[in-house]
């Protein structure tokens, strides 16, 4: 990079003596990309693959016609899988180290796959699930991303996600900000990112378009047309979910080619994880395993890529083992991207492969960070377990006993991947004017006390932990402490009306959130500690603090008439006179 940079002004130089002719540099044309990736759809989980079932006849179409991987791996969670396709990294070497609660952070120094294709003159947009942080400097819109329309954490209904959304008409966090949307959540994403796609084409820029669907991740809801197509069958939301969104992608794709995108975009379908348990037990492709397991089934997904103008085409299957992690290298190859000088990457650009000018990838080992799972073409390590996949795919025999070397050469190989794992606490930022304020929620303290959902904060279950925080900024601070949402507007220790969903298809009704005997509010942060008294009328308790940059932890409770300990559900931290965002 800094003999380019030298390069470079060594010919400006000479050109701006006259000694040689300035000419206006080639436009070179760099293809467009999409990425799609559904949620919890395991391999067997179409059409193509064999399903007793489930229809899915774009997907199949794009199976037909796409260089298909069929030994390709993701991790066995969702974020884990979601960082290192981001990044290239295996995630515990980026500071990643669970789903939830500060441990899906990816450390702030590693650029993204949306800064290396920002960083060469590409227009980047995602439209769907993050699950990588919803606060700064975390959120989409801090790490490469022009245009985000996203909902929060990891599923829509979380507690990080808006208040009350229920997969229709539901809010969703566009650049920074909460809008509302009309429709189904799949249709939503689908239609910001052509929305995205058809600017990006008037511009004349090339874009990097990443659809991360939230489905079928559960809950599972569908809009009614689809959902009466899967009665009587199993998980009916689930696979009408699959069904619309197959609908989905084919309309992509018309849409791309009727505007004379498809030739030269390269387009590519995955899936995060593996089915969960009960949607593997349908039928799970002769895999064992599932989502959250370190068996084949939880992390052997989809990946078809298609690419008309790079000859990516023709229903070829390659078997090589891939992973994740060559997502980006194998991007910037075939879209002769120049990476930011800290840009690293764990994984193989599969370009050889793909375009046939090499057989093989080698004996290839391949780790699995996230569950410690080693990989080879031949075998597979799970914890003490080793499986020969050539004999038994299905992974039934354990025959580690027999095979002491294999087992000694893969335990060697995931050594030194753990050897490299970043184990530094990723901290929230607050103070910073690029979110103000900043509004903290059960899923940022640093343990998981309330649940995954926000049935956990209507039914107010008890537990509190301290959030780990970061000043950016020194100066005096407004901290507001609420058992509800700004949004509600209810006092402390009111019940509230809730409005959950009914059924598949985007009915609700109508619960009553509990009203707790909340009697002081506390906040502790720095070496401020004090406690005030909660009534009847009041919605929030405010605290006025002088903070000094550098890290703090956070803790904001509430204390019931019997002494039991909550968190503030709701949590909304301003800096004095920093200009507040809608």
């Amino acid at each position: 990079m800094r003999a380019f940079t030298a390069l470079t002004f060594f010919l400006a130089a000479i050109m701006a003596t006259g000694l040689v002719e300035a000419k206006e540099p080639a436009k070179q044309s760099r293809p467009n990309v999409i990425l799609i990736m559904t949620d919890d759809q395991g391999y067997g989980d179409l059409g193509c693959h064999g399903h007793p079932w489930l229809k899915t006849p774009n997907l199949d179409k794009l199976h037909a016609e796409s260089v298909r991987l069929t030994d390709y791996h993701a991790s066995p969670l969702c974020s884990p899988t979601r960082a290192s396709l981001m990044t290239g990294r295996h995630c515990r070497h980026i500071g990643l180290s669970g789903t939830n609660n500060g441990a899906n952070l990816i450390s702030r120094e590693t650029p993204t796959a949306a800064n290396v294709f920002a960083a060469n003159g590409y227009r980047t947009g995602i439209f769907g699930k993050w699950h990588l942080g919803d606060l700064y400097p975390y959120r989409a819109i801090d790490r490469g991303f022009h245009e985000a329309v996203v909902h929060g954490d990891g599923a829509i209904t979380t507690v990080a996600d808006a208040w009350g959304n229920d997969y229709f008409d539901d809010r969703y966090c566009h650049n920074g900000k909460k809008t509302q949307y009309k429709g189904f959540c799949t249709d939503v994403f689908f239609d910001e990112a052509t929305r995205f796609i058809e600017q990006c084409k008037r511009s004349g820029k090339p874009f990097f378009c990443y659809i991360p669907t939230n489905i079928c991740h559960s809950p599972y809801y569908a809009p009614r047309k689809y959902v009466d197509m899967c009665a009587g069958k199993p998980n009916p939301g689930l696979f009408a979910a699959l069904i619309h969104f197959d609908e989905r992608v084919g309309q992509l794709r018309t849409m791309l080619q009727s505007n004379g995108l498809a030739e030269d975009t390269i387009f590519i379908y995955c899936s995060d994880n593996g089915a969960s348990g009960k949607v593997a037990s349908i039928f799970n492709a002769g895999m064992r395993g599932f989502k959250k397991t370190p068996y084949d089934g939880g992390h052997r997904v989809p990946c078809f890529i298609h690419w008309p103008a790079g000859k990516l085409t023709g229903g070829r299957d390659v078997d090589q083992l891939s992973a994740h992690l060559d997502m980006l290298p194998t991007l910037v190859d075939l879209c002769q991207l120049q990476p930011p000088e800290n840009y690293r990457t764990d994984g193989l650009s599969l370009k050889p492969v793909l375009e046939k000018t090499a057989r093989d990838l080698g004996d290839r080992v391949l780790v699995e960070s996230f569950q410690s799972v080693v990989m080879t073409k031949r075998w597979r390590l799970v914890g003490e377990e080793l499986y020969d996949m050539s004999a038994d795919p299905a992974q039934k025999k354990d025959v580690a006993a027999a095979n002491p070397k294999v087992v000694s050469r893969l335990r060697a190989a995931l050594r030194d991947v753990e050897a490299k794992n970043d184990t530094r606490q990723q901290r929230f930022v607050i103070g910073s004017d690029k979110q103000n304020p900043t509004q903290f929620t059960p899923e940022q303290w640093s343990e998981r006390k309330v649940g995954f959902w926000q049935r956990g904060i209507h039914s107010g279950v008890a537990g509190t932990a301290p959030i780990l925080a970061e000043v950016e900024t020194p100066g005096m601070y407004h901290f507001s402490l609420r058992r509800w949402p700004e949004e509600m507007d209810k006092p402390i220790r009111a019940s509230a009306r809730v409005t959950v969903p009914n059924g598949l298809i985007g009915e609700t009704k109508t619960e009553r959130g509990r009203a707790l005997p909340i009697v002081k509010a506390r906040l502790k942060v720095a070496d401020f500690d004090k406690t005030v008294q909660v009534t009847d009328d009041m919605n929030e308790a405010t605290f006025t603090v002088r903070l000094k940059k550098g890290d703090c932890d956070v803790h904001a409770q509430f204390i019931a008439d019997d002494g039991k300990e909550y968190g503030a559900y709701f949590l909304y931290v301003t800096r004095e006179g920093q200009r507040r965002q809608q």
